[in-house]
């Protein structure tokens, strides 16, 4: 039987999981907010890039790494509950990852919604949780390999820190000239987010005797002291070399 890729995900059956409707829509990757038929709750649902039933490294790297990311226990790490690979027409295959749903939002949506000055303490106390998430992974020897605001969810007053490991797979060799539409592959015009990332993980190759956390924490601290006052700003970076320590 012949399996088209359909144009709109919206009610399609992949598993146990009945796909609802789209939460978000990135240039390699689509979240589905899903329906699982067998223990009855929402759940989202990543669709990772098509690729050849043929490519087995990938789908075997794929396998490897939402094993890793399933054995993450942490209260700032969101969970991966299952994963799995959907047919596709043309003798291909969509990889999708399932994730506990979080409605709320992410720490960008937050950033970008602040009316005025986003609170230091409000900060620091995301910060701090950021700063734990990357830490256990570390002690976990997995590294994330695309920190940013946009891959921290939040619900009530948590950080939950999630995408582990999907940049550093979709920037492998064979496909990092390449961005995708789930069901529709199409050559990117800009290699921004492309070079975003290798240059994300060739950082990350340079810190072998250094903490990867520590500027990524830098680079977060930057990234909220934005939204406060000078003098925010100072306490802030007070802050952030004490939370620096928790990793290097």
């Amino acid at each position: 039987m012949t399996i088209h890729p359909p144009a709109n995900w919206q009610g399609q059956q992949l598993g146990r999981y009945h796909l609802v409707r789209q939460l978000g829509r990135g240039n390699t990757c689509e979240v589905w907010l899903a329906d699982d038929t067998q223990s009855h709750r929402q759940v989202a649902v990543k669709l990772l890039p098509p690729v050849a039933v043929t490519d087995t490294s990938y789908l075997q790297t794929f396998t490897h790494m939402a094993h890793t990311i399933g054995t993450l226990k942490h209260p700032n790490v969101l969970a991966l509950h299952d994963f799995g690979e959907h047919p596709i027409a043309g003798d291909k295959v969509v990889a999708y990852l399932v994730m506990s749903y979080v409605p709320t939002g992410t720490l960008q949506n937050r950033i970008r919604n602040a009316n005025g000055l986003l609170p230091v303490e409000e900060s620091m106390h995301y910060l701090k949780q950021a700063a734990q998430a990357i830490d256990y992974a570390h002690s976990q020897q997995i590294v994330h390999g695309d920190i940013k605001p946009a891959n921290m969810l939040l619900h009530q007053g948590q950080l939950l820190l999630a995408d582990f490991g999907i940049a550093k797979l979709l920037a492998s060799l064979k496909y990092q000239h390449q961005t995708f539409t789930v069901g529709l592959e199409r050559r990117s015009s800009n290699g921004e987010l492309t070079r975003r990332r290798k240059t994300w993980l060739a950082q990350e190759k340079r810190r072998s005797k250094q903490s990867y956390a520590t500027p990524i924490l830098a680079t977060i601290s930057r990234i909220l002291s934005k939204r406060s006052t000078s003098s925010q700003a100072h306490s802030q970076g007070k802050t952030f070399r004490v939370l620096a320590g928790i990793s290097s």
